[in-house]
């Protein structure tokens, strides 16, 4: 019964990818443009982002390695069918570790079911054609996963060394990653019996990452990973939890005095920055810095409610909604506006343009929106809660580590950013292992119960073997 599962979801599971492949395209969100930006920066050495903005100066408020992606892709005369080609590989990649990682608890059948639902996910369709960093973080979370599988369930320690370079360019696709690496440099100390060459690897992230943070001093003036930490911590903290430090505050005086008169400051800060970017002098280091004060000192007038909002983010973001945009439809206006040519990357233009594709396009679209809308409040109301608190009171090493990474990188994000639901979905690998790991150890409780007499029965060392 298994291998019939089994075939039947390879064959949709190819089926349906050749077709996305071949029918549809890659898309555009308000975020891409900033990585193509940058990475027509590297190619011409000029930087522009239009109205409002008009920055010109080079903005790395997009990580740098996706952009380096589009660099290369860019040579090429259809660089979107190249892009496209790269997420498939990433995000089957990254479901090969998935299933390596479960094939230890779960069997060879069980964990290539596991492996091909993956696939299926809607979120996974969709992502996998947007330009954005999505698909090279999923596949450097599922490495970083499977990586710290061998080393905290088979021992094999001397993979520490590549588990710290996956996660320092892993910083390098997503600047929230920076957690996977402290994590793994606390790996690192606590493995006993390291070799010299072992620090070498430890050197080398250090100087991965030292590399990026020197090359944004020297593009932008700011001293960290992006230029924008600023505007990122003003959505968060004072559009989203409405936290402002007291009238008689320097950094607020400044920005009053910058924005029109009444301006409502409540409002994010891309909305904000056309109100104070001129009479800043376009300086967008200035900017930045005096976002984050107003935003930090309003964080210092009301502690808690900074902290409330975070863990009430949390549930939030766990519950239904829209995991991308909502005008991917291809009758949707706004699609329209943005099927447009950057570059070499043609939006909106497959590979074999046909009425078919544009059909399954929207039906698809359709079905993935309605499960978004309302299925995520349950699956994480009992799943997911349920195999997080397992995952922490278990003596299993690994476990532990998957539900903690999953809790601070949710937590961590969530404290930074206001709270959307697309920035929980690159964790969806942490979430398969989670799932997967509460459902097994129920299913080993349940087979014993009923066959405690038999001889094939799981002895309860049996079924405690991973936990």
């Amino acid at each position: 019964m298994k291998s019939k599962i089994i075939y039947l979801l390879f064959f949709t599971t190819i089926s349906l990818y050749l077709f996305h492949f071949l029918f549809f395209w890659i898309y555009e969100t308000t975020d891409s443009y900033f990585f193509w930006a940058f990475a027509d920066f590297l190619k011409t050495g000029k930087y522009w982002i239009p109205h409002p903005y008009y920055w010109t100066t080079p903005s790395t408020i997009a990580p740098p390695l996706y952009s380096v992606l589009l660099f290369v892709a860019e040579f090429l005369p259809r660089a979107d069918i190249f892009i496209h080609f790269i997420h498939l590989l990433c995000l089957f990649l990254s479901s090969f570790f998935i299933y390596r990682i479960t094939k230890s608890y779960l069997g060879r059948k069980n964990s290539l079911i596991t492996a091909l639902i993956y696939l299926l996910i809607p979120a996974n369709i969709f992502q996998s054609l947007s330009l954005m960093s999505e698909m090279i973080s999923l596949l450097g979370l599922s490495l970083f996963l499977y990586l710290g599988f061998l080393i905290l369930e088979k021992k094999q320690n001397n993979l520490i060394k590549y588990l710290l370079i996956s996660s320092s360019f892993m910083v390098l696709a997503r600047y929230n990653f920076i957690i996977f690496w402290i994590i793994s440099g606390i790996l690192f100390f606590l493995i006993r019996n390291k070799k010299i060459s072992d620090y070498l690897f430890l050197v080398l992230s250090v100087f991965i990452i030292a590399g990026w943070v020197g090359i944004n001093y020297i593009l932008t003036g700011n001293i960290g990973l992006s230029d924008s930490v600023g505007k990122h911590l003003y959505n968060r903290i004072v559009y989203e939890n409405k936290l402002l430090p007291p009238e008689n505050n320097k950094y607020l005086k400044e920005l009053r005095r910058l924005a029109s008169e009444n301006f409502d400051l409540y409002v994010s800060a891309w909305e904000l920055d056309p109100q104070i970017i001129v009479k800043l002098g376009l300086d967008q280091k200035r900017e930045n810095k005096l976002l984050a004060n107003v935003a930090i000192d309003g964080v210092k007038t009301n502690p808690l409610s900074y902290v409330y909002k975070t863990l009430e983010n949390f549930f939030k973001v766990h519950g239904n909604g829209q995991t991308y945009p909502g005008y991917l439809y291809t009758t949707d206006y706004w699609m329209k506006e943005k099927c447009r040519v950057l570059g070499t990357i043609h939006f909106c233009q497959p590979i074999i343009s046909h009425q078919l594709g544009n059909e399954a396009w929207n039906k698809l679209l359709l079905i993935s929106e309605w499960y978004y809308q309302h299925i995520p409040l349950y699956t994480n109301f009992f799943l997911l809660y349920p195999s997080l608190i397992f995952s922490l009171i278990q003596k299993n090493k690994y476990l532990r580590f998957t539900g903690l990474l999953y809790l601070l990188m949710a937590l961590f994000t969530l404290s930074v950013e206001i709270p959307v639901y697309r920035y929980q979905y690159i964790l969806y690998p942490l979430k398969i292992i989670l799932f997967t790991y509460l459902m097994s150890y129920l299913y080993n409780i349940k087979k014993y119960k009923r066959n405690k007499s038999g001889n094939n029965s799981p002895t309860k060392s049996e079924i405690h073997k991973y936990w």
